[in-house]
């Protein structure tokens, strides 16, 4: 077994799930492009501006500006179409920070390892360029190496299904489920953004 992936996994207090991983190896990832993962960090980064009760209209002016409205998805659309968002629409793009965090970790913008314990906080919003032309970031953007991103997967995947299975204190499973979201996404599990 991989060391250092023993090594997060009890440093979180977790132990190693008996469900296999999807990828298998390293050499099975399918990762998304730097710029497609930089493109969606940037589209995250705006939707998450529903739980701060920014208006629809505005978020869809600043992504049509900046040509990022047509790599939206289908249910992004039909967010911002809303004249009026519910409770639930504030609730999941609060949760959005999650993702966030992993992308912009997959993208090196962050020098310190992902702790899975703590609430993503805003450290990456610096680096997003909001209500700024995002095309020098998206095209400078370069993923982590193969590995780091890998063992991250396995952390991740160990992590979720440990959670399945049992209660643990200091781990909040919404924010495990979210960036999992992401991870499957960026190494090419799921091959849209849900």
């Amino acid at each position: 077994m991989n060391t250092l992936l023993n090594e997060r996994l009890v440093a979180l207090g977790v132990q190693l799930t008996d469900v296999p991983p999807i990828i298998k190896s390293v050499e099975d990832l399918k990762l998304k492009s730097a710029s497609e993962v930089a493109t969606r960090l940037v589209i995250l980064s705006y939707l998450i501006g529903v739980y701060y009760d920014v208006d629809a209209k505005d978020l869809v002016e600043q992504l049509k500006k900046y040509r990022l409205y047509a790599s939206l998805t289908e249910s992004e659309l039909e967010l911002l179409s809303k004249k009026e968002y519910d409770e639930q629409d504030i609730i999941d793009a609060g949760w959005l920070q999650e993702c966030i965090e992993i992308l912009g970790w997959a993208l090196g913008m962050s020098n310190k390892p992902l702790n899975h314990q703590n609430e993503a906080g805003l450290s990456m919003a610096e680096y997003i360029p909001v209500m700024k032309n995002p095309e020098k970031f998206i095209q400078k953007a370069t993923l982590l190496n193969t590995s780091s991103l890998y063992n991250e997967y396995l952390v991740l995947h160990h992590v979720y299904h440990y959670l399945q299975q049992e209660e643990h204190l200091l781990i909040d499973a919404d924010i495990i489920l979210e960036r999992c979201r992401a991870m499957n996404w960026l190494c090419g599990i799921d091959l849209e953004w849900k």
